[in-house]
């Protein structure tokens, strides 16, 4: 499989690589990529796939940081993961893709939204308080999500927290494969 530049500037989507197979057709991987670029679509797959109940896990697992005055979501998308913050917490939603932040500025319009990549964040050194990452890690190679810890370090606060929440692989579970 090779990924290639979808070319146009004209695309819809233009942060996502058409992949094409050594016959030069279309896989249905990207098809689907297009379709769950759409934020209705994706919040809904999101729902399907049981993101609910992880959600409400997160949100007991930040309850102590939950009144963090600022807060970066890497990869926010939608913004999912706005709800369990304080009302008064700055949450800015970054991520790489417009139409989901345009989703988010849907459902958040008075929040902030930074259209830029993970790797090189476009944020003042020790100026967070948490940097939030739930299901982005496991889209980066290794070398991103390496640079991706390194900026996360870099613009939070000595005090501080990185909070990562990804997929786990479980054979025995249908939304784990």
């Amino acid at each position: 499989v090779k990924a290639i530049n979808p070319g146009s500037s004209r695309r819809r989507h233009p942060s996502i690589l058409q992949m094409r197979n050594d016959s030069g057709g279309i896989m249905f991987t990207a098809f689907l990529h297009r379709l769950v670029a759409r934020p209705r679509v994706y919040d809904m797959v999101q729902l399907a796939v049981g993101a609910t109940y992880v959600r409400r896990r997160f949100a007991r697992q930040i309850e102590p940081y939950r009144a963090a005055d600022f807060v970066l979501d890497i990869g926010g998308g939608t913004g999912a993961a706005r709800d369990p913050w304080s009302e008064k917490t700055r949450y800015v939603c970054l991520d790489i893709d417009p139409e989901k932040l345009t989703g988010f500025r849907a459902k958040f319009p008075d929040e902030s939204a930074l259209q830029a990549d993970a790797t090189n964040l476009p944020i003042s050194d020790r100026s967070l308080d948490a940097v939030v990452c739930t299901f982005v890690t496991h889209h980066l190679t290794d070398d991103m999500l390496q640079t991706m810890l390194a900026e996360s370090a870099r613009v939070l606060k000595p005090t501080g927290r990185l909070i990562l929440m990804d997929a786990v692989f479980a054979r025995y579970r249908m939304t784990g494969r």
